[in-house]
C-alpha cells in the first residue's frame, strides 16, 4: 500500500516557496524553513522551470484580469532516498495574496 500525503507548498509568483506544510517537510526529508526560500523548480524533476513560470504567471495575468484560475498537472519530484515520486501540482492564486489595505 502506498502512503498518501497531503502537502502544502506556498509559493509566490516567481515560484519562490515562502511557506512549507509539516507534512511536506518530512516527506522532503528536511525541514520547512531549509525549504522555504528556494524556488519550486528545484524540487521539481518535471515540469521543467520554465513551465512552471509560465504558469505562475498566467495566473497572475488572470488575477490581474479579474479571474481566480487555477492549474492542475502531473509533476515528479526526486524524493530524499533518490526515488522519484509522481502527483499532482494544484498552482491557484491565493485571494488577495500582496493586497495591501
Amino acid at each position: 500500500m502506498s502512503e498518501q500525503y497531503q502537502t502544502t507548498l506556498m509559493a509566490d509568483g516567481e515560484g519562490v516557496i515562502r511557506m512549507v506544510s509539516a507534512s511536506a517537510a518530512d516527506l522532503l526529508g528536511t525541514t520547512a524553513r531549509d525549504l522555504e526560500g528556494l524556488h519550486l523548480h528545484a524540487l521539481l524533476e518535471t515540469p521543467p522551470p520554465d513551465v512552471v513560470l509560465a504558469v505562475l504567471r498566467s495566473l497572475e495575468d488572470q488575477e490581474g484580469a479579474g479571474g481566480g484560475g487555477a492549474v492542475r498537472m502531473a509533476a515528479r519530484l526526486r524524493l530524499p532516498d533518490g526515488r522519484l515520486a509522481e502527483f499532482d501540482l494544484h498552482l491557484s492564486r491565493v485571494p488577495h495574496a500582496g493586497a495591501h489595505e
